[in-house]
């Protein structure tokens, strides 16, 4: 399979098309195709997701000369909003659950994709999907069908890139039928 760029900071679609950018178009799809678009959208989404490294390598370092901003969740927390969001997909941020916040839900062909973020120097390896396990973010997010992503992301403030990138499929039971 060719490997297609990812149009950051490109504005036209005409250029995405005919350049050769990464581009899901699902205009042509009906309910029958929905299992199999299910499959490539989530692999769609993962090799969005693996592409990453090189979106945040992009990132100048001149950016963070003379600040610290790489040093706080916040700021890649904003970074990785901004690319969800550039991409079309609904995001919401700060998710607000009856256990605490998560960072962000992502919202995608039915799936949903609940992401925590951490810089590894402050809260320590293995600790974004810790938490996102710990909190049971998911509960909130369930509903019959729908399948439930966590994604622990950490980052370094050192080397100002992703670390480690944890994702499990939420395996607590399905809410109570009234």
């Amino acid at each position: 399979m060719p490997k297609h760029r990812l149009p950051i900071g490109i504005q036209t679609f005409r250029r995405i098309r005919e350049e050769g950018y990464y581009y899901v178009d699902k205009t042509v799809l009906d309910e029958t195709d929905t299992a199999k678009a299910n499959r490539d959208d989530l692999r769609g989404l993962y090799g969005t997701l693996k592409a990453c490294d090189a979106f945040f390598a992009g990132i100048p370092y001149e950016w963070h000369t003379n600040n610290d901003i790489a040093r706080y969740e916040g700021y890649w927390a904003s970074v990785f909003y901004a690319y969800f969001a550039a991409l079309g997909f609904d995001v919401a941020v700060e998710d607000s659950t009856s256990h605490g916040r998560l960072d962000m839900a992502v919202r995608f062909d039915g799936a949903v994709y609940l992401f925590e973020l951490k810089v590894v120097e402050q809260a320590g390896a293995g600790s974004a999907l810790a938490q996102l396990e710990e909190r049971g973010y998911s509960e909130k997010h369930r509903a019959p069908g729908r399948t439930i992503h966590l994604i622990g992301v950490e980052f370094s403030r050192e080397t100002r890139n992703v670390v480690a990138f944890d994702v499990e499929q939420d395996r607590v039971s399905p809410p109570c039928a009234s």
